[in-house]
């Protein structure tokens, strides 16, 4: 009887879903996700934990649960990455399914989500499914929905097309996202270490799709004050690198549009000068880290020499200049003005 199951696991997981499950530190909200896969209506559904050398019992969380379910797989790492990134392509290179799809230790599925995303991709013939991301509160009230209720979740759309209403700002949202192991494998060599690295990594998976589907299965995305994302660290400041990369991948993917283009880099721009309000409003948390300052200059240099005509940015005039001291004498009183109100 054991080798019976086992057999049927070992198919199930060559057909099925592969989870994968980026940990650090995420105990107290571990059995609310592993719970949540245990209910689904679903069964062919593997998950892979990668820990990323967590300092809480994330570990022994997950170690329970995969007693109970010999789907759930820990995999403890040696080293700590800093980034949701690694550990995430760690558990793609080890996934033996058809299927992946990447889930965040804070949030959690409804029971019928794997099922609802399998069967359209069958209908539909998709290499991508996304769902419905509904980002909810700390006391479990529901803050926005993406794509927002008015969206047709019946549509089929080429990656290109999918990928677009990402641009600026996400539109759609992409964790949950049922995507064909090939696709996630293909940005599998780009393991940056910067916390929002998936933000450049996500779209490009989608622009490389066939077709992308739409289902209204609910993923459950928590905002806590408490999240990795949230925490005041130098880490906050990775997205003014990650920028550069988006706005070279928005270049090369949509050449001959240059509103979309626009859109990304006005996006850049709101982005470098909201890290320059949380540098002066934290100075003193980063008064040893020195090369901050380099940082945000950096990127503000580096966003002048793409900088497309069409933008509609408050102060992309600043960039036209090129002077990093007017735009920051500049925007020291905008944030004056900012802070006062």
């Amino acid at each position: 009887m054991q080798t019976q199951v086992s057999d049927h696991n070992v198919q199930a997981q060559r057909t099925g879903v592969t989870l994968c499950i980026p940990v650090y530190n995420g105990a107290p909200f571990l059995p609310r996700l592993l719970d949540s896969l245990l209910a689904q209506t679903y069964e062919q559904w593997c998950a892979i934990v990668v820990d990323d050398l967590s300092t809480d019992q994330s570990c022994d969380v997950v170690a329970s649960y995969a007693a109970r379910d010999e789907r759930i797989r820990l995999v403890r790492s040696t080293v700590n990455s800093g980034s949701a990134n690694v550990p995430i392509l760690r558990a793609v290179g080890m996934a033996q399914t058809e299927w992946v799809c990447i889930v965040g230790q804070d949030d959690w599925l409804e029971s019928d989500y794997l099922r609802l995303l399998a069967d359209r991709a069958a209908a539909t013939g998709a290499d991508i499914v996304v769902a419905r991301m509904v980002l909810t509160g700390d006391a479990g009230q529901q803050l926005q929905l993406i794509p927002a209720a008015s969206f047709n979740m019946d549509q089929v759309l080429t990656g290109l097309e999918a990928c677009r209403l990402t641009i600026g700002q996400w539109q759609i949202g992409a964790n949950g996202m049922l995507c064909r192991t090939r696709y996630q494998l293909a940005v599998g060599s780009e393991a940056g270490t910067e916390m929002n690295r998936d933000e450049v990594n996500t779209r490009k998976v989608l622009a490389m799709a066939g077709r992308v589907a739409f289902v209204p299965a609910r993923y459950y995305y928590l905002i806590h004050q408490g999240s990795i994302t949230r925490k005041i660290t130098p880490k906050l400041f990775d997205k003014l690198e990650t920028n550069q990369a988006l706005l070279t991948f928005v270049a090369d993917t949509y050449p001959e549009d240059p509103a979309v283009q626009a859109c990304q880099w006005d996006a850049c721009a709101l982005d470098v000068k909201n890290a320059h309000y949380l540098y002066w409003s934290h100075q003193d948390q980063f008064a040893d880290n020195a090369v901050l300052p380099q940082r945000l200059q950096n990127a503000f240099e580096q966003l002048a020499t793409m900088h497309v005509p069409q933008s509609r940015h408050a102060l992309g005039w600043l960039y036209r200049v090129g002077s990093y001291r007017l735009y920051t004498a500049v925007l020291r009183v905008k944030y004056w003005l900012h802070r006062r109100h």
